[in-house]
């Protein structure tokens, strides 16, 4: 082999190796930003970052005031977030899920029982219960009803259909 082919053959080694690295270093850089600024509408996101609340909310009406609140559980032990309608009614806090059963979160939130919920950029640990006695559900569709501004006679979906849990605060 001359010195010349011999010198090419490492350009391109290295210029392979430097291609991957770069590669590499996108999706990590990638990965850390989805992670940080996700969810981003429909796509989810990661850990949620933001001020960390240490105090036991007993009255969570300010939930009404925003459009969204994010939720994060665990998929698979990573943390796993979404945007997601949430209500407040007599200061319980609940949120809902259509078609529960084929969403990660849902079944997440079920077996585990706690989350991180953000509002306005602060993390709150909490505790969640899915209820099931039909007249607590009911409760929790009156409050995502006014919320959204839905007519109050709007009839609650089915019970296999929609899901509700309520949180609490969990420190």
């Amino acid at each position: 082999m001359s010195a010349t082919s011999h010198a090419g053959s490492n350009n391109r080694r290295t210029a392979i190796t430097l291609a991957l690295a770069f590669a590499v270093l996108a999706a990590i850089a990638g990965f850390i930003y989805w992670s940080l600024n996700c969810p981003c509408e429909r796509i989810p996101g990661g850990y949620l970052v933001g001020e960390q609340s240490d105090e036991v909310i007993t009255d969570w009406s300010f939930v009404n005031e925003v459009p969204l609140c994010q939720l994060q559980t665990s998929a698979f032990f990573i943390p796993y977030s979404i945007n997601m309608n949430c209500s407040s009614i007599e200061k319980e806090l609940f949120v809902g899920c259509m078609d529960c059963e084929t969403k990660r979160w849902g079944a997440a939130l079920a077996a585990q029982g706690t989350a991180r919920f953000r509002i306005n950029g602060t993390v709150y640990p909490v505790a969640a219960r899915r209820i099931q006695e039909p007249s607590a559900m009911d409760h929790a569709w009156l409050s995502s009803s006014i919320k959204a501004a839905r007519p109050l006679d709007t009839p609650r979906p089915p019970d296999n259909f929609w899901w509700t849990f309520q949180l609490t605060s969990a420190l």
